[in-house]
Formats: structure tokens, sequence, C-alpha cells
């Protein structure tokens, strides 16, 4: 046993390695603060009367200005990332290295929460999209609704071992839609069928949020199929050449994992396009392009061929049409395309080959559109307020959207204020 004279050594080594801990925070905070020109951080809590929501903003500033936010934290992270594989607020890691996006994840798992005004999510949301419809029928335009499924809903094998099925919610939501006599186009049963078609074609990326280019396809051709049972005459301009062409993308849920340790385990993935080409303008995408843009055929206004169709879409419909950053993809060498609509030249992730180009191939016919990566509920109207002149000709509009927005109910949706 250890003498009392032993245990007060240990009491004060603990007791002084605390205090340490304790004092060197704010001390090493002070240092950095000063080393780098700013003002002690410590003297604002002398600033403000001692509120609660005052102490909270300053407990928030605080950790936000924290040096072992760049010095410590990463690292702890990373540490932590290596020893428990750890994958950060934002991921699961599933089977064979799959990545699942985890607010995907909660939307798929989580009741329809009733809000302010005592009505569930999808039930805000139907009546949004419901008053959406009957603005655009005021126009004689008709309103297609795309909901694309999460992931898990098609891969529920690769989340873990014994799921066999995941049921989504947006199920249901795709049938009150339809009892409001709103157009709906189900890919949930499309891509399912598709899988067990062909089992050894993938329509998800292993470590993205977003399908393949098979799964683009799927889609463009179940939204053709679904506008041809609505009387939609197709054919309407033939001008269109398609190539094959390879393009490798590193998931967007490997940047997301929060640690960088174990991010050489996600492999870059290759993936073959079907590119399409208008062979007037070539690429079908916007002169000027990022996260968002906004396509107009331009060059068919006042014949015949003028695009009858608009598609509103997020990062869906963005991925494989327009460029993105380089950390999301890079291309296969001897594969770089040009545009050559725009001054200059610039280098495409393929380029014209994602649901908006494949939609025009499978329908023979002009698609403009709208889209936003992340802003399909709410970004893309908002878009087309300030740009009306687009829905001139239209006969049908298609809005697809992640169905995990649908959980940001009436607040992500509204576009009144």
């Amino acid at each position: 046993m250890k003498s009392d004279k032993e245990k007060n050594i240990a009491y004060k080594v603990l007791t002084f390695g605390f205090l340490f801990l304790i004092f060197s925070v704010p001390v090493l905070q002070a240092v950095y603060e000063l080393k780098n020109h700013k003002s002690a951080g410590f003297v604002e809590i002398f600033r403000y009367s001692p509120t609660e929501n005052n102490l909270r903003a300053y407990e928030k500033s605080l950790e936000e200005s924290w040096w072992g936010n760049k010095n410590l934290r990463k690292g702890m992270l990373d540490l932590y990332s290596y020893l428990f594989g750890d994958t950060g607020e934002r991921c699961v890691l599933g089977r064979d290295n799959w990545l699942f996006y985890r607010p995907g994840l909660r939307y798929l798992t989580e009741p329809d929460r009733l809000e302010e005004n005592k009505k569930k999510r999808s039930e805000n949301v139907i009546e949004i999209i419901s008053k959406f419809r009957n603005s655009l029928r005021e126009k004689n335009i008709e309103l297609v609704v795309v909901p694309v499924p999460e992931k898990p809903v098609i891969y529920p094998e690769m989340l873990a071992a014994g799921v066999k099925q995941v049921i989504s919610p947006s199920e249901e939501f795709l049938k009150g839609l339809s009892k409001k006599g709103i157009n709906t186009v189900d890919l949930f049963t499309a891509l399912r069928e598709a899988k067990e078609k062909n089992p050894k074609i993938q329509y998800y990326l292993k470590a993205d949020t977003h399908w393949t280019p098979a799964g683009a396809e799927v889609a463009a051709r179940k939204i053709s199929g679904e506008l041809i049972k609505l009387k939609y005459k197709t054919g309407r301009y033939k001008g269109y050449s398609r190539k094959n062409i390879k393009t490798k993308r590193r998931g967007d849920l490997v940047g997301m994992l929060g640690a960088s340790l174990g991010k050489e385990r996600f492999e870059v993935e290759e993936a073959e396009c079907g590119q399409i080409l208008d062979n007037v303008t070539g690429l079908i995408i916007p002169d000027k392009v990022g996260v968002s843009g906004l396509y107009r055929n331009t060059h068919l206004i006042d014949t015949e061929k003028e695009a009858s169709v608009l598609l509103l879409g997020d990062s869906f419909s963005r991925i494989y049409q327009l460029p993105e950053a380089n950390s999301l993809g890079e291309n296969k060498a001897g594969v770089v395309v040009t545009n050559t609509r725009a001054e200059g030249s610039k280098t495409l992730l393929p380029g014209s080959a994602g649901l908006p180009s494949l939609l025009a191939w499978e329908l023979q016919s002009a698609v403009d559109y709208i889209l936003s990566d992340g802003g399909a509920a709410k970004n893309t109207r908002l878009i087309l307020v300030n740009n009306m002149e687009i829905l001139r000709n239209k006969k049908v509009v298609i809005w697809e959207f992640t169905e995990r927005d649908i959980a940001s109910g009436f607040s992500g949706w509204d576009i009144t204020e």
C-alpha cells in the first residue's frame, strides 16, 4: 500500500496538473492574440452586462477564436478518426467503404414533426408545391415533381449488415402529392428496379451523396416516359449528338469527414458519362457557371423548336452538367473538354452530361434549366421570379429536389417573405 506521503504527492500532482490545464488555456489564448495583434478576448466579458444571452455569445466567441481550433482540435479529430474509425458529424461509414450522408439518414428515420401552424413538415411542403402548381397552371404550364431518393433507400445493404430495405417517408409524400392532382415521377421504384435488373451497374457513388451517370440516365428515361404519358410532344429538336466520356470524381462525402487521417482509403471513382452536344452550340451549359446556373436555348427562340420544358434542380441535376470545384473531381488524362460557348476555355468535369442534357437527349427536345446546389426547394424559384422570361413558350416545369429537403418544412420552402 502507498504511504500517506506518496498519496499526498499524488494528490498535489493531480491538483496542480488540473489547475495548470485550467489556467494555461486562457494564458496561451492571450499570448496567441497578442502575438497576432488581436485584442485580448477575455476583456470582452467586462464590456457587457452578465445576462444569459451575453454570456452565451461570449462563450461562443471564445470557442470560435480559440487557438486550439487550428493547432490542437484538428489533430485530436485525426487521432480519434484513426483509432475509432469516426467519420465526423456529417458522414456515416457503411460497408466496403461506402459513405452515407447523416442528414439524409436522419430524414429517413426521424418522425415528421409538427410545425408552428400545427401541420406536419411534409404537409406544409405539399401545400407550397400545390400553390406553385396552381400559379403555373394559370400560365397553362404543367408541373412535374421529382424527389430524388437518398442513397440508403437504393443501397440499404451497404449501410450495415442485415439491412435489407429502407422505406422512405417520401413514398407516402408522393401519394400526398397525387391526391392533390400534382404530377409526380417515382424514382424510388425506377432506381430499385434498375438495380435489381442490372446488379453489376452502380447507380450511386460510393463516397458521394449523388448518383452515378447511370443513375442520372435512369432518371432521365423515367421523367421522359412520364412526360409522354402527359401527352408532351417529343422530337421537337433533333440537333443533338452523344459521345461517351470518362471522368474521375472524388466523393463530396470524403471532404466532409472532418479529419484527414483515413481519407486515402476512399478511392477516386471513375465514371463513364454520356456527354450530349448541341450540333449548333456545343455543350449545353451557361456561359457563366458555378454552383448555380441558368441556361436558355437562346438559339431556338422564335422557332418551332424553342424549348417548352424547364427543369428546376439541385446538385443532382448539376453533377456532370456544370463545372465543379477541383476538390470534388478531376478529369482523366486525355478527356479534357473545352467550353466553346464562353470566352476562353473552361475545363469541365465532364460537362453537359448531367440530367438536363440527358433529358434533352431522351426527349429529343430542348430543355432550359435553373440549377442551385442545395437550393432546389427555394433558390431555384427565387431565381425564376427574377427571370420570368424563361417561362416563355413553356408547357412543362420539372421540379427535381433531394428528398431530405422535405425535412426543412415551411421555412425551407416558402418564398413569400
